[in-house]
């Protein structure tokens, strides 16, 4: 016979300090105290038990009954965490997932928010892309530098549609490249060197960043 819950109480777990933070510190503890005089202990994300109305699952109810309100709490509050989060700024679904994770919530529970927020439009990792991509151009960033800031994330820029080709061509990475050390002056020793590194440094290639060294060498002899 499917025990009864009688009551719910709601253990919250003291913060540990931010250095040693990690989802187990984001848990909370629900002792239920069910109708054969045992007690059974659920651990959910703080959020979770802050959301859970005691109330309004007027106990005594069968335990499975219980456990699938909580389950759907659980989506609710899972759901609810990943659009604040995005209420922010766009983030790509690896960011999200970290981020819900911390929150304590498991991974089929993000999962399952995940792709009821993308079929909505809340999250889109192309979109995220193309933007992530136009910005980082817009900050002087070449191309290396982007794809790998992307994969640290957990992204490959590649699954864009006509990805490099729509966002980088050979000779308007040159004239990027130019642009930017035409902002520079020009060092004393090792000039081409110098000039150069710092563009391999912001991810253009070696043979643009020695075009562009070149360029703005020559420039200055004018």
């Amino acid at each position: 016979m499917n025990p009864e819950v009688e009551a719910i109480e709601v253990e919250l777990s003291k913060r540990a300090p931010r250095r040693y933070s990690s989802p187990t510190h984001a848990q909370a503890n629900l002792i239920l105290k069910l109708s054969d005089g045992s007690l059974q202990s659920l651990h959910v994300p703080v959020r979770v038990a802050k959301a859970l109305n005691i109330s309004e699952l007027c106990l005594p109810q069968e335990l499975s009954f219980v456990r699938a309100e909580l389950a759907q709490l659980m989506h609710r509050t899972c759901f609810v965490a990943l659009t604040e989060v995005l209420s922010r700024r766009d983030y790509a679904s690896t960011e999200l997932e970290r981020k819900l994770a911390n929150f304590g919530f498991d991974a089929e529970t993000i999962q399952a928010a995940l792709i009821r927020a993308q079929a909505r439009g809340f999250q889109n990792d192309a979109r995220f892309m193309e933007a992530y991509v136009q910005e980082r151009i817009r900050r002087g960033w070449g191309r290396r530098k982007i794809e790998a800031a992307l994969s640290q994330i957990g992204l490959d820029p590649h699954d864009l549609p006509e990805y490099p080709e729509a966002f980088f061509t050979s000779d308007g990475e040159l004239d990027r490249a130019r642009l930017i050390l035409e902002r520079r002056s020009i060092p004393e020793n090792r000039a081409f060197e110098k000039l150069a590194r710092h563009l391999v440094g912001r991810g253009f290639s070696h043979d643009i960043a020695a075009a562009a060294a070149r360029a703005r060498l020559e420039m200055s002899s004018v």
